[in-house]
């Protein structure tokens, strides 16, 4: 294989590393912004089937309340403040406390930025490797191109070699006056010239 050939095959050998480099990037940086995209997905989706159920469980909630309160009036109209109405009191302020949990998930579900803030190192870090991924790419093709305009220095020092001035001199292995050929040989015998 000559020099020629060999250089061409690390040429194509680069870019063929920083075309699978940029591919095998793009794949992971895409995979984790598709994941970013699901998870963020699926908090809305799980957000929108909660808000029924919690609609509904408010409105039971305040029907419990309004007939609990009915019932406390009624104990008061006809004993005062006995056990019975200290008893529905209590199971009022339980009550109160239950639609006040009730009513905090529903603002919850209606307000989901701190949830989807958790999908947001997805994106960052998936655009982070698709970034980076190009960057290495581009600089593996650039160094390609960069080292494909460069001449190859021994092609250079045989070109520098050759085009020398010739200036005759003798050799030490056959004593014959000479001028020495592109490889600093004797032209007779073969010899190296110093």
């Amino acid at each position: 294989m000559n020099e020629q050939s060999l250089d061409k095959k690390k040429k194509t050998v680069t870019k063929k590393r920083a075309v699978i480099t940029m591919i095998v990037g793009l794949i992971i940086g895409l995979a984790l912004i598709t994941a970013g995209i699901i998870r963020t997905n699926a908090i809305e989706r799980n957000a929108a089937a909660d808000k029924p159920v919690l609609a509904a469980e408010l409105a039971a909630l305040a029907d419990q309340e309004f007939d609990l309160e009915k019932q406390q009036r009624d104990s008061f109209l006809e004993n005062g403040f006995s056990d019975e109405y200290y008893e529905i009191a209590r199971q009022l302020e339980q009550i109160g406390e239950e639609i006040r949990d009730v009513k905090s998930q529903l603002r919850n579900t209606e307000n989901l930025t701190f949830e989807k803030s958790k999908s947001i190192p997805f994106f960052v870090f998936g655009g982070f490797i698709i970034f980076l991924t190009i960057l290495g790419s581009l600089s593996a093709f650039a160094a390609a191109k960069v080292r494909s305009a460069m001449p190859d220095p021994l092609e250079t020092m045989k070109q520098a070699r050759a085009d020398a001035p010739k200036v005759a001199r003798t050799c030490p292995k056959c004593g014959a006056t000479t001028l020495p050929d592109a490889n600093g040989r004797c032209e007779y015998c073969g010899g190296a010239i110093q």
